[in-house]
């Protein structure tokens, strides 16, 4: 899944939210859910990206991996059921 955004000057961009954990990949760099899910972390830390390249405070951090956490669950009702 991922997270479409439109800028002012009307280019679209995609940035990875999350995805099924296909248990051969390593989750490196993503937060592995208990239902086996791969989440892409809020911001970027050396070593692995993040859906935000600037540092956040830890109120927008949590802020944003709980969009994250709530889009996952849209996105595994859908998948789990289609």
């Amino acid at each position: 899944m991922f997270l479409k955004t439109i800028g002012e000057d009307g280019k679209e961009t995609y940035r990875f939210l999350c995805k099924k954990w296909d248990g051969r990949s390593d989750p490196f760099g993503y937060r592995l859910t208990g239902d086996n899910y791969l989440c892409e972390l809020p911001e970027s830390d050396i070593g692995y990206n993040g859906l935000f390249d600037v540092p956040l405070t830890p109120a927008c951090r949590e802020a944003v991996k709980d969009m994250i956490n709530k889009a996952k669950e849209i996105f595994v009702e859908w998948w789990e059921n289609q």
